[in-house]
């Protein structure tokens, strides 16, 4: 740890303990969980701690799927983060329901 405040980016995983020192501007902290929420500590008043989160999800900003490795593809410049996961974008699928 005693290089952490050089390093332009640290992973920090479930049960962390905090750093000694405050985020530098040019660090990125990315907050890493492999398990469910369930089996994890509660993250509260943790908002504009973490940069990143890196987890099995696929709307974290790094994924990381369990045992899943892919080879590195450098003609990819950029993915978009927009999915369209409802077929009616405006429709209320909550309307009606109990």
């Amino acid at each position: 740890l005693k290089d952490a405040e050089q390093a332009d980016a640290l992973f920090f995983k479930d049960r962390f303990l905090w750093p000694f020192y405050k985020r530098k501007p040019h660090q990125v902290w990315i907050l890493f969980l492999l398990e469910c929420p369930l089996h994890t500590q509660a993250f509260k008043n943790l908002k504009n701690v973490f940069n990143w989160t890196a987890t099995y999800r696929h709307d974290s900003d790094l994924v990381a799927p369990y045992e899943k490795f892919v080879p590195y593809n450098s003609s990819i410049k950029f993915v978009s983060g927009q999915k369209k996961y409802a077929v009616e974008e405006n429709r209320n699928y909550a309307a009606n329901k109990s």
